[in-house]
């Protein structure tokens, strides 16, 4: 059995508003994989997972939500592999915003790095 791509792996740390509309800052951490012995995550070797909290905290805290601002773990979103697109060991995208789910998945171009 081959690895297989299952879907990439984000975290929103952030909101702002564009054309009228609310849109999600996301932080890609890596992709889902499938392979011989089950599932298992590619992690991406830059992201900072205790920055990454804290955003999410600080985004909580901004929105009012005093229990989201105390959280202990990461939330991650799971953005599944549309059918018709290719697997494999590679972090790609498939296009879109991830925080914005009319969108499909993808990352915000505003990093930067």
């Amino acid at each position: 059995m081959s690895n297989t791509k299952i879907g990439d792996l984000s975290a929103t740390v952030g909101e702002y508003e564009a054309d009228g509309k609310t849109k999600y800052r996301s932080v890609r951490l890596g992709v889902l994989m499938e392979g011989e012995h089950g599932k298992y995550l590619l992690l991406e070797p830059t992201v900072d997972l205790a920055g990454v909290l804290a955003l999410q905290r600080m985004h909580q805290h901004q929105k009012g939500n005093a229990r989201g601002a105390q959280a202990d773990r990461i939330m991650v979103r799971v953005w599944e592999e549309r059918s018709g697109t290719s697997g494999g060991t590679s972090g790609g995208t498939s296009g879109g915003n991830p925080g914005n789910a009319a969108d499909g998945p993808g990352f915000d171009d505003d990093i930067p790095f």
